[in-house]
């Protein structure tokens, strides 16, 4: 099972994945809101654990059309674009 990318407080880093910009994620049953930003042309946040299951099984309308064409909204960041995201850079480096 895949874990993810986590910062040190142990929240993982999910990319929002659909074309359009990202609305602000609520987790139904908590007081827990999640806004995803872009940096360097990835949209991601650090989510906490707990929620990462629920996230990565949402999908999302992604037309506008009759029957409508869903994808998953959220999925795991890989390295790249945790320093894209993080750092500003590919290489992961502070500046």
């Amino acid at each position: 099972m895949e874990q993810g990318i986590t910062n040190d407080a142990g929240w993982v880093l999910l990319k929002w994945t659909l074309p359009r910009p990202p609305k602000l994620v609520k987790i139904d049953g908590t007081d827990r809101v999640y806004t995803f930003t872009y940096n360097l042309h990835v949209c991601a946040s650090f989510v906490d654990p707990q929620d990462v299951s629920r996230m990565l099984t949402v999908k999302e309308k992604i037309c506008n059309c009759n029957n409508g064409t869903y994808k998953l909204a959220f999925a795991y960041a890989n390295q790249l674009d945790y320093n894209l995201f993080v750092y500003g850079n590919r290489e992961g480096i502070h500046q």
